[in-house]
């Protein structure tokens, strides 16, 4: 099946540029990121089932279902009240997919969604159900939203449910139409503008052991309303195995399977929560336009002599250097060096606590949306999402093109790697002349070439430099998540990416601890691969109490494979001087980080108490204090809640974000003088109150910092 370019996304190359091994980590030899997708999909994968949907013909309205197997294209469920199998074919996977912005897929007569299903489904008779809301609460909208239903060629007619007209929906199999059951309307029917409602749709529909594909078909009146999913409920004699067979050779499933995989995910074990049937709810990059998915391939490129250079680089071509913040993000880094510019800072000034750093430069300038003392403020709205149940956008994707005019080139081999002469390139295959890049490790040179899969033709090799010291990770719906590497040091070495990421807590489900803010889903099934198949998480340190904060949690969400490890923390100052055994354990944790072992760290929104782990560690390995403050107010880009290095600030439940507590704390304290290096500082705190030797330091020193 040919990867349409309407399915959006991102290709995540850093950890996908593979030959980083052990602890090492030298820039030619650090393992890059591996591709990552993520989609928006609906908020609710079951989908709220309407008290007025239309009855299943076996008494039995479906209104739950348990995951089975997934590829991503297709899932397969079962219903928990009746034991009925069901495929599931999530609309965000179709071809044809745009984006939930536009409703469904494309407009024009008979546009459809498309799914390659050749070989995975038993055949057999199935009842058809579809899950829909209207994009708009208006009787205008519910009225056209009836005709496209029942087919109805003007506002006036009588509907229409055989003719197969500009202004209706249907499902063929293979070409052959099958209309909707239902007589009824949609407003019969329970549908509304706020959920995801779920009706049968069509009562019978058959497939066939040569059935290759599903269509779902509309007509010009089909943006009227927003499809999550449609499902194929087996009917009685129709038996469905347990497992979905192997995808067709070549079919691109955006949960990372290819053609011959035996299911999704990384699943190593039974999960402590079912994190599997989860919706994808985080954000597929936003601002860059439509991007194009690039399926990994094993292959060796190599250029004959018969091999014309009638392949030309476009963008990012030219060794120039590329961000990869959000630029609101990349705005308030700017202003930040350019405030610490002013202060007309000694050498030594710069790594040194100091009151007033940077000035009145403040993260709120370039938020979109914040709360401040308890009252919602505004600030250059819609530029970057708060914490919520929203889409996150604090990265930035690279993107490539280029150009040819051999009409006989329509597919094309993408090679990206960090050696100049691509030794160590992943090789991506994509049909289309743009690729998107993300999750790219920071401060780093890249090169890349094209050549047609025919060998035919090909590019000179380009390159480009990713800009700064902050990389921050798309990692599905988790928010805040970014690599604690990239950071130049005093010493003149940068510290290693990949080992230690940090971010806001991984949980599959949403939960009330009392409080005006809830926790929200925010391990979707995109999240949790790249965390532990892209990230190779392997450790996740949890800084949240047990019971109620963390909903009772004690092992971790991303696989049985990874290890869970509390260390339940006070935040802020009192961070500071807290157990000083616990705190001793978390950094020896980070001492024992590798690129194949490594730690995901957090609290509730990876802020304060991670803030403050951070913050320390960065001060002893020696980070600018410029830096280490603007870590800290990277939370504020994707959290509800303003983190100010300079300010308390308050939220709506009263509690406040005390950031000057703990500098206060640190200058209160005997291991600090106006006269050390800040990692002076934090080094003699670690020996006095935490009990570390001076070996267990440098080894601490010796793994996170690149030779």
């Amino acid at each position: 099946m040919k990867k349409s370019k309407y399915l959006v996304g991102f290709l995540s190359l850093a950890a996908l540029l593979s030959a980083c091994a052990g602890k090492g980590g030298s820039e030619e030899s650090q393992k890059p990121s591996t591709p990552t997708t993520s989609q928006t999909g609906s908020k609710d994968s079951g989908t709220k089932s309407s008290s007025k949907a239309s009855q299943a013909p076996a008494a039995c309205k479906h209104n739950s279902y348990s995951f089975m197997d997934h590829k991503g294209l297709i899932d397969l469920e079962k219903c928990d009240s009746c034991g009925k199998k069901a495929y599931k074919f999530p609309i965000k996977y179709a071809e044809g997919y745009k984006d939930p912005t536009t409703k469904m897929a494309r407009t024009g007569a008979t546009a459809k969604s498309t799914w390659n299903v050749q070989g995975q489904l038993a055949a057999g008779k199935y009842e058809v159900e579809i899950s829909a809301k209207l994009s708009q609460a208006s009787s205008t909208e519910r009225h056209w939203y009836n005709h496209a239903k029942h087919g109805e060629e003007t506002a006036t007619s009588n509907p229409d449910t055989t003719s197969e007209s500009d202004y209706r929906y249907w499902v063929d199999i293979d070409g052959k139409a099958t209309n909707p059951s239902s007589t009824k309307t949609w407003g019969e029917e329970g549908f509304d503008a706020s959920n995801f409602n779920r009706t049968v749709f069509i009562a019978e529909i058959e497939v066939t052991s040569s059935t290759k594909f599903v269509n779902f078909v509309h007509g010009d009146i089909g943006y009227s309303l927003y499809i999550d999913q449609i499902r194929f409920v087996a009917k009685d004699g129709t038996t469905v195995p347990d497992k979905l067979p192997a995808a067709p050779a070549g079919v691109f499933d955006p949960e990372g399977n290819t053609g011959g995989d035996t299911g999704g995910g990384s699943s190593t074990g039974s999960d402590p929560v079912d994190t599997s049937n989860v919706p994808d709810v985080g954000k597929t990059p936003g601002g860059e336009g439509e991007s194009v998915y690039g399926k990994v391939v094993s292959k060796k490129i190599s250029i004959g002599a018969s091999s014309q250079e009638a392949i030309t680089l476009t963008s990012n071509s030219d060794g120039a250097e590329v961000s990869v913040l959000h630029p609101g993000i990349q705005d308030y880094c700017d202003a930040m060096y350019a405030a610490e510019a002013k202060e007309n800072l000694t050498e030594q000034k710069k790594y040194q606590m100091r009151d007033k750093a940077c000035g009145t430069v403040s993260p709120v300038t370039y938020q979109g949306k914040y709360y401040e003392n308890g009252v919602a403020k505004q600030n250059r709205e819609g530029n970057i999402d708060y914490f919520g149940d929203s889409d996150r956008d604090n990265f930035k994707n690279v993107v490539l093109t280029y150009e040819t005019s051999k009409s006989d080139a329509t597919s094309f081999y993408v090679e990206v790697g960090m050696k100049s002469d691509l030794s160590d390139a992943k090789v991506m295959q994509i049909d289309g002349k743009k690729i998107e890049l993300g999750n790219l490790y920071v401060s780093k040179t890249y090169y890349w070439r094209v050549t047609d899969v025919n060998g035919k033709y090909h590019s000179k090799i380009g390159s480009f430099v990713t800009k700064g010291s902050f990389r921050n990770i798309n990692a599905g719906a988790a928010y805040n998540v970014r690599d604690f590497g990239g950071k130049m040091t005093s010493s003149g070495k940068r510290i290693k990416q990949g080992l230690i990421y940090r971010g806001g807590e991984l949980t599959p489900t949403k939960y009330d601890t009392g409080i005006a803010q809830k926790h929200i889903i925010t391990l979707d099934k995109t999240g949790k691969r790249i965390f532990h198949d892209d990230l190779n998480v392997r450790v996740e340190l949890d800084f949240r109490n047990s019971g109620g904060e963390s909903n009772n949690q004690n092992s971790s969400y991303l696989g049985t494979d990874v290890k869970y490890q509390r260390e339940a923390c006070s935040s802020l100052g009192k961070f500071y001087n807290g157990d000083a055994s616990m705190l001793k354990r978390i950094y020896t944790t980070f001492a024992n980080a590798t690129t194949t072992s490594a730690v995901y760290c957090h609290c509730w929104g990876g802020a304060d108490r991670t803030g403050t782990a951070f913050f320390l560690l960065e001060g002893l390995l020696g980070v600018s204090y410029t830096e280490a403050l603007m870590d800290y107010e990277f939370t504020s880009f994707d959290s509800i809640h303003t983190r100010r290095r300079d300010t308390v600030v308050t939220d709506y439940n009263n509690y406040q974000y005390n950031f000057p507590s703990l500098l206060s704390d640190i200058k209160n304290s005997s291991y600090y003088s106006s006269t050390k290096s800040f990692s002076e500082i934090v080094e003699g705190w670690m020996k006095g109150k935490l009990k570390m030797t001076d070996t267990e330091i440098q080894n601490l020193k010796n793994n996170l910092l690149e030779d």
